[in-house]
Formats: structure tokens, sequence, C-alpha cells
């Protein structure tokens, strides 16, 4: 019996893991690895494959005791996954491409205005954002000051302020040149990257992917080789900042630790489905989705009023790790936790239509790429985790940017009128004294 379980799980693995390579290869080739829904799959197979595939099919000694892989519940668990790359992949086939009305660029009243105003906001946020983590001792200090840090997600110092700026920078760089996107775009990764050595690696890396994204709709040429050594630069710092600031000693060889960190998010989809089957809770029919609209609004002094949030990330943490360090969540976990298999079917459908909608759009589109940005940071952070920061984003730059181009919109016109105006007082002044 255990030798029948351990052959159906292994063909299972070889096929979810078959069916993502495809995935990601036939994503390359449309849309281009530099791409959202490229960048997208990829991480959705290294967040749930990365455990089961070496230790399952490859066989690789690990450091660490990977209890879940052991639970009745993964079969259906690798199950979902395959199901969710489907979807995905079928939602961003859905899309036909935009029409030639779409295609024609935005006509945009005061471009280089905006481009102006949010570059000096964005400038702004990121001096503010590094002094607050150098002043807080991030740099060099334990982990424990971050994760005090952490506790606090809503604070405008630190939460609030990070997203803010982030929105800032994304708004500019779609509305500016290359060069322009290139300088605010290091600049952001300067401000990130306290934070990044404090523990926070993954809003670094999603943000940092998500701009790659922006720089390339830009026309930015990106060289394979410098690409290549800041990813390998990359992975290996994932290892050693971990145990720098005091987290798990290693989970695996180094060639191999860092994919089985972040490879763990599998077991929230095996601890969701066996708290459902279980009876510990019952679906959620939405709720999650819910909340993370109402958490749009920001609890600064608790204007939010008394409305309790209990993120799914949470949840799973208080039920199968009370008092330990968070589990995380997945984007294939929580809409199995709301509607089952058909919420996994569909949720990331609904993803893979609008990261399709959003890559061609905003090839000619400024508007759509503001919106693009902050929308993809926030995606390929929910891969890991739950969707309480996702809608946030979305809803803030859809409003900022129809603010911003209102008051332009008004400013240009008034600016016009005034000149057309003084022209005409010169034109009589000229008439008069020829007269």
């Amino acid at each position: 019996m255990i030798a029948a379980f351990a052959l159906s799980i292994k063909v299972l693995v070889g096929l979810a893991l078959a069916t993502w390579v495809l995935a990601v290869v036939y994503n390359r080739r449309r849309y281009g690895f530099l791409s959202g829904p490229t960048l997208f799959m990829l991480l959705l197979g290294l967040f749930h494959l990365g455990v089961v595939v070496p230790v399952l099919l490859l066989n690789v000694v690990t450091y660490h005791s990977f209890d879940w892989l052991s639970s009745e519940y993964l079969q259906r668990a690798v199950i979902m996954v395959i199901l969710a790359i489907g979807a995905f992949e079928v939602g961003l086939e859905c899309y036909v491409g935009p029409s030639a009305e779409d295609r024609r660029p935005d006509k945009i009243v005061g471009r280089t205005l905006i481009a102006q105003i949010w570059t000096l906001l964005s400038v702004m946020m990121v001096v503010s954002y590094f002094a607050f983590g150098v002043s807080e001792g991030i740099l060099f200090s334990e982990r424990s000051v971050y994760l005090e840090l952490k506790e606090n997600r809503e604070s405008l110092e630190f939460g609030i302020s990070r997203q803010l700026m982030i929105l800032c920078v994304f708004v500019a760089i779609s509305f500016g040149g290359l060069r322009h996107a290139l300088l605010l775009g290091g600049l952001l990764l300067l401000a990130l990257f306290p934070m990044f050595l404090a523990g926070n690696r993954g809003h670094f890396i999603v943000t940092g992917a998500a701009l790659v994204v922006l720089f390339r709709k830009k026309g930015a040429r990106i060289n394979k080789v410098v690409l290549s050594a800041l990813i390998a630069t990359l992975y290996s710092l994932v290892t050693m900042v971990r145990q720098w600031r005091g987290g798990v000693e290693a989970f695996g060889p180094l060639w191999i630790d860092p994919v089985l960190e972040m490879g763990q998010q599998l077991r929230t989809v095996v601890f969701t489905i066996q708290a459902i089957e279980g009876g510990i809770t019952d679906y959620w029919f939405g709720s999650s989705y819910a909340q993370a609209m109402v958490r749009v609004i920001p609890n600064i002094g608790g204007i939010r009023g008394e409305v309790g949030l209990f993120s799914p990330a949470d949840w799973l943490t208080a039920v199968f790790r009370p008092g330990g360090a968070g589990l995380g969540f997945s984007i294939v976990a929580e809409p199995y936790l709301n509607f089952g298999p058909v919420g996994v079917a569909v949720i990331l459908w609904l993803i893979g239509f609008m990261l399709s909608w959003m890559e061609t759009r905003s090839e000619f589109s400024p508007y759509v790429l503001a919106v693009y940005g902050p929308s993809l940071s926030a995606l390929l952070w929910s891969i890991r985790n739950d969707f309480f920061g996702t809608f946030r984003p979305l809803v803030w730059v859809l409003i900022s940017i129809a603010l911003t181009q209102s008051v332009v919109t008004l400013l240009v016109r008034h600016l016009r009128g005034f000149e057309r105006d003084v022209g005409r007082k010169d034109d009589v002044a000229e008439w008069k004294g020829q007269s």
C-alpha cells in the first residue's frame, strides 16, 4: 500500500513538473521571458514544487524534516497545483489581443507634467523610507527589530509608506522615459534593500521582478549575462541573509537550499484541504476576498473602526503552528479555502485573463502600464501569501491616476485659456497701434 502511494505521488509530481515546464516555455515564446505571465508561472512552480520535486523525484538529502510530505492530502494538493497551472494558461489564451483601436497610443494631456509630479513624490518617498530603515538600525540589527516593525504592518512609517513609495515609483516610470525609469527603479530597490537584509526578502524580489517587466516595456535591452549574475547573487543571498539574521540554519545543501526554503507553499494547500476535510473549518465562500477589499482602507488611527480582519495566512498559522513562525499562504490554497476546486479553476482563470490583458495593452497605454506595475508586484507576492495585500495597490493606483489626470487636465486647459487671452490682448494692442 505504501509503495503504491509512493508511486502515485511521484507520478503526480512528475506530471505537475512537466505541466509547469511546458507552461513556462509556452509563455516565454508568446510573451517573452521578462513578462508578467512568464514570471508569474515561474514563481508559481518554484513556490509550490520547490520541495516535492527535489525530495520526491530527485531524492535530494535535506537537513529539515518536511512532515507534511507524508500527509494523505498531498496528492490532492498536487492535483490542485496542476489545475491552477492549467486554468491560468487557459485564461491567458482567452484574451485574444487588443483591437486595432486599442493599439493606438493614448492621447495624454500634460504627460510631462504628470511624470514630473510623480517623480517628485517618488524621490520624497524613497528618501524618507530609506532614512527610516537606517534610523531604526535595520541594516545591522537582529531580525527581532524587523519582526517588531512587521507586527504593525499598518503603521504609516513602515507598511503604508512602503506601499505608497512603490506606487509612486511605478506611476512615475509609466509616464516618463527609459533613463528616468532606470534611475527611479534603482532608487526604489536601494530603499528596499535594508529591509531585504533585515529578512523581508520577498518584497524586494517581487518588486524587482515587476520593475524589470516595466523596464522592458520602456524599451530597455536587458543584458542576459548581467541579469544571470544578479539572479545568482540574489539566490545566494537568500540563504546568507536568513542565517545571518538568526533564521533556520539550513534546509539542505547550499546549491538547493533557497529552493527548499521558497518551495514550501504546497504545505499550505495540504493544510487547507486537511482543515476542510477534517471539519476544522467550512468553506469561506469569498469572505477572505471581501476582507481584502475592506483592507483597501488603511487602518491608520483606527479609521476602519472595529472591523475584525483575519487573513487566511494568520488563520492557517494559528491552527497548524500556534505561537510559531508564519506559514504564509498560497494563491492556490486561498481559492480552495473559499470555493474548493471550482474556486481554484475560476480564480486562476481570471488572473490569467487579466495578466494577459495588462501585458498586451500596456504596450500602448501608460495608464495601463501604471496599473500593471503595482498589480503585478502584488500578484507575485500573493503567490506565496494571501490576497490581503493585492487589492489595495490596484485600487490606490486607479484612484491616484484618475485624480492626477483630472487635476493636470484642468491646469493645462486653464493655462491654454490664459495664453489665448493674452494673445488676443496683444493682437488688439498691435491693431490699435497700426490704426
